[in-house]
């Protein structure tokens, strides 16, 4: 199974993958992974990826564009997409085990009041 993440951030799923369990996964082969910098899909010299919410609100939007290109890159329409983020539906046993069919997942990392 190969897991492609898509994120701001690539050192937090980075340690995530290179530690404990998920370490030896990748040791073994049962598992690989890909990190990609969606700041590098960026159109601006400034690599902006985010703005404000419109019509006030807290928190930050993730610019589509930047993703786009990322998921674009990474040939998202051919697998699986996960859009993960605290608002959406509990992780369960059921839902592990439904995926763990899948030969490839493309996480999308959503630190971010949305998209």
């Amino acid at each position: 199974m190969k897991f492609t993440v898509l994120t701001l951030f690539p050192e937090i799923p980075k340690a995530f993958f290179e530690t404990s369990i998920m370490a030896k996964a990748v040791e073994k082969g049962i598992i690989a992974y890909d990190l990609v910098n969606i700041r590098d899909f960026a159109f601006d010299r400034h690599k902006t990826c985010d703005d404000a919410t419109y019509g006030g609100g807290a928190g930050q939007l993730l610019l589509p564009e930047p993703l786009g290109r990322a998921l674009d890159s990474v040939e998202a329409y051919k697998k699986h997409v996960i859009y993960v983020t605290p608002s959406g539906k509990p992780f369960t046993q059921q839902k592990a085990q439904s995926l763990s069919k899948k030969d490839e997942i493309v996480l999308i990392c959503g630190r971010y009041e949305g998209i």
